[in-house]
């Protein structure tokens, strides 16, 4: 698989690390991936070789994730300045409409930005996102699991969350994959 071509912008206040997945032909159409927690643009390699090469294929890596700057101001971290980052990536690019691809956590920033800049988009694709739990009660669980995510989080190394949350039961399937695969992820994610 051939490596991605990277560049470093300025998106949403803070140093971006964009990803050209493809060459890049301003005529043609663009896909921005936005990758879930713990991953970064990397995630999106293997999938970008199974689109149509007539599509530009582009990635960032979000606030907090990959190379990209991780500030301790927690103002980095809304959905406002994540959608910043977005739309300041379509700026660098010259770009009026991309189709917006994201996974879980980059699927709502994705769902966020879809909400805010509707015109932005030519298409929109969510993989395991959703827009909130209804239930209050499910919501409340989910409140709690996060607030203890995020306290292990600050207390632990990097090292020992990736390893906790690699093996949450969501990502069993993932045991299949061979170990130099499984290296490859947990490497990433790190």
């Amino acid at each position: 698989m051939k490596s991605l071509v990277k560049h470093k912008i300025k998106a949403g206040g803070i140093n971006t690390y964009l990803y050209h997945l493809s060459a890049f032909n301003k005529s043609r159409e663009t896909i921005l991936y936005l990758h879930g927690f713990t991953g970064c643009a990397e995630d999106w390699k293997e999938i970008s070789t199974h689109i149509d090469k007539n599509f530009n294929q582009v990635a960032i890596d979000l606030v907090g994730h990959g190379k990209t700057d991780s500030p301790d101001e927690l103002a980095y971290y809304t959905a406002e300045n994540i959608n910043k980052q977005i739309l300041d990536t379509l700026k660098h690019l010259k770009l009026k409409q991309v189709i917006l691809i994201g996974y879980s956590m980059g699927g709502r920033a994705a769902l966020s930005f879809a909400v805010n800049y509707p015109g932005k988009l030519k298409m929109l694709i969510l993989e395991s996102a959703s827009c909130g739990i209804e239930d209050p009660e499910e919501r409340k669980t989910r409140t709690e699991s996060d607030n203890y995510i995020a306290k292990f989080i600050e207390e632990n190394s990097m090292e020992k969350f990736v390893d906790k949350w690699m093996n949450l039961e969501i990502f069993a399937t993932q045991k299949r994959l061979s170990s130099e695969k499984l290296k490859e992820i947990r490497e990433l994610k790190l």
